[in-house]
This record gives C-alpha cells, sequence and structure tokens, in this order.
C-alpha cells in the first residue's frame, strides 16, 4: 500500500497491518524521511526492526532518537556537507535546490540549509 509520503498514512497502514494480522516480525519498505520518523517510533513501541533501503534524512541516523530503525540506502549527512563546501568555496550566498514535488521533499532539502 501507498503512504503518498505522508506521516499519518503511513502510520494508519502500520496500524490497520498490525490489527488483521499479528505474524509479523519486521517493518520495511518506507522511504520519505518525514514518515520513517514516524512510524519508526511506533515501530518501536510495539517491538519490531524497521528496515528501509531509503529515509535518507541526516538526523535519523541518530541511534538514541531512532533505535528501531536499520536503513541500508544512501544517507543525505555527506551529500548536504559537500554541497555547504563547494558553496564555501566558491563564496556562494544562494543554493538553490531542485527536487521532483517540493511539498514532498521540503524536510530533506531543509536539513540541507543551514
Amino acid at each position: 500500500r501507498d503512504d503518498k509520503c505522508s506521516p499519518s498514512e503511513g502510520s494508519n497502514i502500520v496500524l490497520s497491518e498490525m490489527f488483521t494480522k499479528d505474524t509479523y516480525i519486521g517493518l520495511g519498505g518506507l522511504g520519505c524521511s518525514h514518515v520513517c520518523a514516524e512510524v519508526t517510533h511506533g515501530a518501536s513501541s510495539i517491538r519490531l526492526p524497521f528496515l528501509s533501503y531509503e529515509c535518507p534524512a541526516a538526523e535519523l541516523s541518530d541511534d538514541i532518537s531512532y533505535p528501531a530503525l536499520l536503513r541500508f540506502g544512501t544517507v543525505t549527512t555527506p551529500f548536504s556537507r559537500v554541497i555547504q563546501q563547494i558553496g564555501t568555496q566558491n563564496g556562494w550566498s544562494h543554493i538553490f535546490l531542485i527536487s521532483e514535488s517540493a511539498s514532498e521533499y521540503e524536510q530533506d532539502a531543509g536539513g540541507i540549509v543551514s
């Protein structure tokens, strides 16, 4: 089922699935960072590991805040540092990030803005 990059939709899907079938041993498949942040707290509270190939936001690397989350994909921390360093080296006062959907990726892009 599609969570539509909505934290509430992602949480509803997880709760709905857990209510109808209690034999799950883990969660996976989510990708938008703000959905991952929301759902990983629910996964932790019901003692399920949460695995994802996405969830790229740097703050999700915090094992204390997100103990149930295990990511296999790309983390944005190195990317944001490289972009900031390039801007500093070139004296750029503005760097514009262009994405497919501004509202969908606003949180990820916001993590790069200093």
